[in-house]
């Protein structure tokens, strides 16, 4: 099966009313993608946080010991939930997660394998 398109598809939209729903497509995207940041942007400062603290401190601890992977767990505890992580023999405790543990529990993710040779 061939990806390329037929030579009877034109490669973009050539008549005025595909053309005005493109350009309506991105007018919505621009609009759009403001109004997720501001809805998600606790969540977007929390994974920020764990991110560069994952980047900046765990990963290279990890890369030492030639571990390829750091699995992050939701982790329930007297009620509350949060981030924990193993990777190899070490195991870290994420404090302040509890937002973003929520959210991760409500899409139903109960863990995430991180590629720590990834750079």
């Amino acid at each position: 099966m061939d990806n390329h398109p037929s030579e009877d598809t034109p490669a973009c939209p050539t008549s005025p009313g595909d053309r005005l729903r493109l350009i309506g497509a991105h007018l919505c995207g621009y609009a759009l993608l403001p109004l997720l940041r501001l809805k998600h942007r606790r969540f977007a400062r929390d994974a920020y946080s764990l991110a560069t603290h994952l980047e900046d401190d765990l990963f290279p601890l990890l890369r030492e010991d030639k571990e390829e992977w750091l699995t992050l767990r939701v982790a329930k505890e007297e009620g509350q939930l949060r981030l924990t992580g193993t990777g190899g023999a070490r195991s870290f405790e994420f404090p302040g997660t509890g937002f973003m543990a929520e959210r991760l529990a409500v899409i139903g993710v109960e863990s995430l394998r991180l590629d720590t040779q990834l750079e």
